[in-house]
């Protein structure tokens, strides 16, 4: 459960099953992938600053002969945290990165600590701040057949309609959702997050790769329907052929304008009815 508990415990158990699986693919005669997908702290430390954790992404990768998306922490030279997703090439290493923009408070970071200590003082297990990101989670990746452009959520940003709006309004054609359940054991907070990225596949019309360390993962059709779901602590490498998708659906051009519509009628209604003179 402590996933950073074991330096590059997490990263050596990705890079191994997916060795492992680009290997049996290859005995089979089957295709080689065009993007390998990994999960939030799939590298539980920095590949960058640390140039053996890189050394092991890029054996995947060349293995693969395809990039990989590897989810890990970075800290900049300001000596900010950020949840990161990089995008790692075989050949050249990190060449492009997303950081994601809504860190979840009280996990990743302490609002108004000061304030929440007089009530308990677990707010100091959490001794750094995560930083939010300032970009849109989209990357473009090159594959065999053109560059397809990837939209992005870390965790639970898949539950914020903005940001995944975002990712498809920028050319996303599908999406990868990279999240880390370790923290939540065997409860059902996997599958709640997993049903949320089944419910963006079909809002959105996109192809949904959700990926976790130790939570269910699955391949999700725009339809909604998960293919290939795993199950919690299970180690595997899902395979499929997704369709991409360019194409706006109603929910994504019309974004929350339904909803303010609702409130306005909603306000309308209490206005006129307290403006109702009462009958004695």
């Amino acid at each position: 459960l402590d996933f950073n508990a074991e330096r590059r415990q997490v990263l050596d158990n990705h890079v191994g099953v997916t060795v492992e699986a680009i290997r049996s693919r290859t005995a089979a005669g089957t295709q080689r992938p065009d993007l390998v997908v990994w999960p939030e702290n799939a590298s539980d430390i920095d590949p960058v600053r640390n140039p053996d954790a890189g050394q092991a992404i890029t054996y995947a990768a060349r293995t693969a002969q395809a990039p990989i998306l590897v989810g890990t922490l970075r800290t900049d030279d300001q000596a900010r945290i950020k949840n990161t997703t990089l995008l790692w090439d075989a050949d050249r290493g990190p060449v492009a990165d997303y950081a994601k923009r809504h860190p979840v408070p009280f996990a990743e970071y302490i609002p108004y600590r000061s304030f929440f200590r007089h009530f308990s003082d677990k707010v100091d297990l959490l001794t750094h701040d995560f930083t939010a990101g300032d970009t849109v989670g989209v990357m473009d990746v090159p594959t065999r057949a053109g560059a397809v452009r990837v939209g992005l959520g870390i965790c639970f940003e898949v539950a914020y309609d903005d940001l995944m709006r975002d990712a498809v309004h920028h050319g996303g054609q599908i999406l990868a959702v990279q999240t880390n359940n370790a923290t939540f054991g065997y409860s059902d907070e996997s599958y709640q997050q997993l049903a949320i990225s089944r419910i963006r596949a079909v809002e959105l019309g996109r192809s949904v790769v959700h990926v976790s360390t130790v939570g269910a993962s699955a391949m999700i059709t725009p339809d909604g329907v998960a293919h290939d779901r795993t199950g919690l602590f299970t180690a595997a490498a899902l395979d499929a052929h997704l369709p991409l998708r360019s194409e706006l659906t109603p929910a994504a051009r019309i974004g929350d304008l339904p909803v303010w519509v609702c409130v306005a009628l909603l306000t309308l209604g209490l206005a006129l009815r307290l403006r109702r003179p009462r009958r004695h």
